[in-house]
């Protein structure tokens, strides 16, 4: 028997409705059971670009109540275009990577100005990145070979190689899409006490 988990990230928001509306029939990620998933309520963020508060994802919740066979766990299901957990989305991740792609510095770049988060959020996310890059790297080789590159600099090694396999205007949202995982892998709880 052929089990299909669902998907840790969607497309938009019309997506996130059909993940709920077809949950009952899918299996939970931790105990694997079908009938049990049930809408837990919205996980709320910033919208790409604005201030305001937008949908960012959805919590479904594997029900345990009243004798149900369910786990009692909740996951989320987010937007492609947010980063998990984080308020920064794929397009300030990648407008960071285009930047050390031109050789600006993150202070120097003009789209990364404006993106809402500080120059310390920057680094941070930078930082986060560097300690990611054996992961990504190897997730990236598996699709197809880096381009031949002239820098020393892993991270625009990593944006070419990115750019090589999702070609477009935001590869970032293309690698949580293919590879239905976070591009920032989840274990840097040590770096945010900085």
């Amino acid at each position: 028997m052929v089990t299909t988990c669902i998907r840790k990230f969607v497309q938009c928001r019309a997506e996130l409705d059909t993940v709920l509306a077809n949950a009952k029939a899918q299996p939970c990620p931790y105990c694997k059971r079908r009938g049990t998933l049930n809408g837990h309520g919205f996980v709320y963020g910033y919208g790409p670009g604005s201030a305001a508060v937008a949908v960012t994802g959805r919590r479904l919740y594997c029900s345990s109540r009243r004798k149900r066979p369910g786990c009692g766990r909740t996951f989320m299901v987010a937007l492609a275009r947010q980063l998990w957990g984080r308020v920064a989305t794929t397009m300030t991740l990648w407008a960071l990577l285009n930047a050390l792609l031109k050789g600006q510095t993150l202070y120097a770049n003009e789209r990364l100005k404006t993106c809402g988060l500080s120059l310390r959020s920057l680094y941070r996310l930078r930082a986060r990145l560097v300690f990611a890059l054996p992961q990504l790297r190897t997730s990236l080789l598996a699709c197809c070979a880096p381009p031949p590159s002239d820098s020393a600099d892993p991270l625009v090694q990593l944006a070419m190689h990115l750019l090589r396999v999702f070609p477009g205007d935001d590869p970032v949202r293309s690698w949580q899409m293919q590879f239905q995982t976070s591009i920032e892998f989840r274990s840097f709880r040590h770096l945010d006490s900085s």
